[in-house]
């Protein structure tokens, strides 16, 4: 396994969601899902690529596209930010569909995973709203 992959796990395995972060996120995905309704193409070129090694090399091409980097700029998020955050809810997601049904071996997950499921239970509306494209709401600085 290369060392970028061993680095990468390690990362969002450290990786905590926070409540500013999530806004952030909500923010981002509803300007890329815009930007993907309006410019279709600007997903399809990305897409035309061979695929990303890491997801350091994920997110400099959303920061290389200039469209995409626009999109993330309004919510004050760069690529590889949106990217890991997008990661550790749909690792956490799936952490609290597992507890919820009885089989998360909770021993065997790190903390801040932990803590991603429990923050996914108390935010589940506004994750369940990205998924069918609701506007979240700018959050207060």
């Amino acid at each position: 396994m290369p060392a970028t992959h061993d680095t990468a796990i390690r990362e969002i395995d450290r990786f905590q969601l926070t409540p500013q972060g999530f806004q952030r996120w909500l923010l981002a995905k509803h300007a890329i899902d815009s930007l993907q309704k309006t410019n279709p193409e600007v997903e399809a070129r990305m897409k035309s690529e061979t695929p990303p090694k890491t997801v350091e090399e994920a997110g400099k091409r959303f920061d290389d596209e200039p469209k995409m980097r626009a999109a993330l700029k309004q919510s004050g998020m760069t690529g590889k930010e949106f990217l890991m955050t997008s990661i550790a809810l749909q690792q956490a997601v799936k952490g609290y569909q597992l507890r919820a049904l009885g089989k998360l071996d909770q021993s065997r997950v790190p903390p801040a995973i932990l803590a991603n499921i429990s923050f996914v239970g108390a935010h589940m509306a506004q994750i369940m709203g990205s998924a069918t494209g609701v506007m979240p709401r700018r959050p207060t600085p």
